[in-house]
């Protein structure tokens, strides 16, 4: 498969593109010389869009896979290089995104792809209580003020402009934590599958909101803790007569989970069957 390239252009997808090229036997490209008649796996295709598509006019034999990370608000999703983009190439849509939220653009879904990191269980001193990761929201700054204000007495950490490519620092902050929470930073509330992955990972109990896209609850529903509202659920496992209920590991999440691993797969051992790049667009 030596004409198979992972691309990264965003840090915050580098162990995701490491752990996908140890699946699928792909190397990790660190610079992107394009060749005529290779295939490229790209993380962060939304920041690059625009020159990805000049390539492929100036070199049609070039051809991508679009790993889609964007949710169906996302702004990229009213980018016109980047709708095209993924119209004129394989996609693998994010797991927690119905397929539907691209049929509206034309875009079809070849595979599901779901983010995968190393498992990093720790033995360091959980000392943070609940901790959230993101760029700073109203909504997100007014739950970090309800939760400091009824629970005083617990260490509670919000980083707002923390550097999301210092990976090793998130690690080393989520390693610290018992109860990571998912804040959307819009109100459907979709689930953020890639926070939730890299939390479970580093073995945080994970607590998001419901979300309206729900057709994935019932795979989360056995690793991570769902509420309505934060303070109802602090407020209930901090009552000593609710016992709370143990929620299965990381690893047995990626089991899980390894159907969509496998399919991605079968869709590179096609690719690599196929005689030429025009019977690529036909699979």
């Amino acid at each position: 498969m030596n004409n198979f390239h992972i691309i990264n252009f965003c840090e915050l997808f580098s162990e995701n593109a490491f752990c996908l090229s140890c699946r699928l036997r792909i190397p990790v490209d660190k610079y992107f010389i394009p060749v005529s008649g290779h295939i490229y796996i790209i993380f962060g295709a939304h920041t690059q869009s625009y020159e990805l598509l000049m390539i492929q006019h100036d070199m049609n034999d070039v051809r991508y896979i679009i790993i889609n990370s964007q949710h169906p608000v996302s702004e990229f999703n009213e980018n016109k290089y980047y709708i095209s983009l993924a119209k004129n190439n394989m996609v693998w849509n994010n797991g927690e995104m119905p397929i539907d939220s691209l049929d509206k653009f034309g875009i079809r879904v070849h595979s599901i792809y779901i983010f995968e990191f190393s498992y990093q269980p720790c033995e360091r001193k959980r000392d943070i209580d609940i901790m959230f990761i993101g760029p700073y929201t109203i909504r997100r700054y007014a739950i970090y003020n309800l939760l400091v204000k009824n629970y005083p007495s617990k260490k509670i950490v919000f980083h707002f402009n923390f550097n999301i490519e210092d990976l090793d620092g998130i690690t080393k902050e989520l390693q610290r934590t018992k109860y990571y929470i998912i804040i959307p930073s819009h109100n459907l509330n979709i689930y953020d599958s890639h926070s939730i992955h890299r939390a479970l990972a580093c073995e945080c109990d994970v607590v998001s909101l419901f979300s309206e896209f729900n057709h994935m609850s019932n795979v989360y529903e056995k690793f991570i803790y769902f509420c309505k509202d934060f303070i109802d659920f602090f407020n209930a496992i901090n009552t000593s007569s609710n016992s709370v209920e143990q929620k299965l590991k990381y690893p047995q999440l990626i089991k899980e989970m390894v159907c969509y691993l496998e399919d991605n797969h079968s869709v590179i051992k096609q690719l690599v069957n196929k005689k030429n790049n025009q019977e690529i667009e036909t699979i």
